[in-house]
C-alpha cells in the first residue's frame, strides 16, 4: 500500500510522546544505552498525502560497545534506528495511527517487541561525519504492505547534528504477526 491516504481520518498535529513511554519501549536497553532522548509524531500532509513522520532527540555520552570513535558510526546508526522505530511504532499502534498494526494493541506489542520487530533489509550513507554527543533522528514510512506473516514496512531514516553532520537510510521493517 502506497502512504497516499494511509490515513484518512488523521489531520495535520505534532503528538509529543510522553517520557514515561520512552523509557517503558527502551527497558530492553541497558540504562547507559537509552540514546534516544525524546520523540515527536508528526502528522503531515502534502499535496493530499498524509504521512507520519516521527524526530527525535539523540545523545550518546558513551559507546556501549567500544571506546570513543569520536563520531556516530553504522553500528550507532542502527542502534538508534531500532529505538527510534521501537518508540515510533510503539507509539502509533498505541494512538491507533496505523490500523494495519491493530493487532498489537495493548501489551501484545510489548510482549513481542524484541522478537516480532525485524530489520530485513538496511541501507544507510553517511554523507559528513555526525557528533554523536547530540543529534536528531528522524523516521518515516515510505509504504507498507500487509502479507500472511506480518506487516512489511518500508521506512527512511536520517540523522543529523545540526551543523554539518548527516546520514540517511532506508530500512525494510517486518512487524511479525503476534
Amino acid at each position: 500500500m502506497n502512504t497516499k491516504n494511509m490515513y484518512p481520518d488523521i489531520e495535520n498535529s505534532l503528538l509529543k510522546v510522553e517520557d514515561h513511554y520512552i523509557k517503558k519501549i527502551l527497558t530492553p536497553y541497558h540504562d547507559h544505552c537509552h540514546y534516544l532522548k525524546n520523540l515527536d509524531v508528526h502528522i503531515n500532509e502534502h499535496n493530499g498525502v498524509k504521512e507520519l513522520v516521527g524526530k527525535g532527540n539523540f545523545g550518546i555520552a558513551s559507546s556501549c560497545y567500544i571506546d570513543d570513535t569520536g563520531h556516530f558510526n553504522a553500528v550507532e546508526f542502527n542502534i538508534c534506528f531500532n529505538q527510534l522505530a521501537y518508540t515510533f511504532f510503539g507509539y502509533c499502534i498505541l494512538k491507533n495511527l496505523i490500523p494495519e498494526l491493530n493487532m498489537y494493541k495493548g501489551e501484545i506489542f510489548f510482549q513481542n517487541q524484541l522478537s516480532h520487530l525485524l530489520i530485513a533489509k538496511i541501507s544507510s550513507s553517511y554523507k559528513t561525519e555526525i557528533n554523536a554527543k547530540k543529534f536528531k533522528g528522524e523516521i518515516g514510512i515510505k509504504s507498507l504492505s500487509k502479507r500472511s506473516t506480518g506487516t512489511f514496512v518500508n521506512t527512511y531514516c536520517n540523522f543529523e547534528d545540526g551543523i554539518n553532520g548527516k546520514s540517511t537510510g532506508e530500512i525494510l521493517v517486518v512487524l511479525l504477526n503476534p
